[in-house]
């Protein structure tokens, strides 16, 4: 059982997969989980199928049982099995139905896997084939029997009983280990995205402070300018105080005629000039 449920744990991962990639291309999606999710998701459904499949299992009759064991996809429905898987690592059921195919059938039965996609023109492929189990691996098989040291391995790949407890794959307890690694990486991311805010705010302040400071400066520069100039205008009045203006002259001259015994003031006026006899 061990090999037909990890065929199609395998085959729905990879119709994920390739149900993103095709969404990329046409630039419908862009959101996908990351690689621990897929494996926490991978090693969920194995656990569920395991649970779900160990006591409706009959090698000795593998079309027994088949409908029970079916996985069933349409539009409007998510079949129960990968809902479970998909609630159990906390992953959310509605991105996982986008990128699988809007009808998709899958057979999980002993020795044989198969699938069909599509609902009217589908055809049915299979995906898994095993060789037919043998009576005596079919008395190994069977809950409760010893097994000889021969056929240990094929009793621990084919019981029920076995698979909880020694298989690998349906361990919880990596499953748990893988949950803390993904809560790891989404605080680490969360940090980084800290840090590029924190650097990007100092930047801006810096950026801030540098305006600042060039404001500042263009201040500086007009003040100075204006001293420069105040001590310009200071330093042209400064000169003009040693100037001094010429001498108006007088209008009134003196003249002494050389045949009169007294002075004669002549007195210009911009009419006439006439003298003025000075009493001695």
């Amino acid at each position: 059982m061990r090999v037909e449920l990890e065929s199609a744990v395998k085959f729905i991962i990879s119709m994920l997969r390739a149900g993103h990639r095709s969404k990329l291309v046409r630039s419908k999606g862009d959101k996908f989980f990351l690689e621990p999710e897929i494996e926490m998701l991978q090693l969920s459904l194995l656990a569920v199928m395991n649970r779900q499949y160990k006591d409706f299992w009959f090698p000795e009759s593998p079309n027994r049982g088949s409908a029970y064991r079916c996985i069933r996809i349409n539009k409007d429905k998510m079949d129960p099995i990968i809902a479970r898987a998909a609630d159990a690592c906390g992953l959310s059921c509605h991105l996982i139905r986008a990128y699988l195919p809007d009808e998709l059938t899958l057979w999980v039965d002993p020795s044989e896997v198969s699938y069909r996609i599509g609902e009217e023109d589908g055809s049915i492929c299979v995906l898994y084939e095993g060789p037919l189990p043998t009576p005596h691996d079919m008395i190994a098989a069977q809950p409760g029997r010893p097994s000889s040291s021969s056929s240990s391995s094929s009793s621990v790949s084919t019981s029920p009983g076995s698979l909880s407890s020694s298989s690998p794959p349906f361990n919880l307890s990596r499953n748990s280990h893988l949950h803390l690694q993904h809560q790891q990486q989404q605080q680490h991311l969360q940090q980084q995205q800290q840090q590029q805010q924190q650097q990007q705010q100092q930047q801006q302040q810096q950026q801030q402070q540098q305006q600042q400071q060039q404001q500042q400066q263009q201040q500086q520069q007009q003040q100075q300018q204006q001293q420069q100039q105040i001590h310009q205008a200071d330093g042209m009045v400064g000169s003009y105080t040693s100037y001094t203006s010429p001498v108006k002259p007088s209008n009134v001259i003196t003249f002494v005629p050389p045949t009169y015994g007294s002075p004669v003031q002549f007195v210009h006026s911009p009419y006439q000039s006439y003298p003025a006899f000075i009493s001695s």
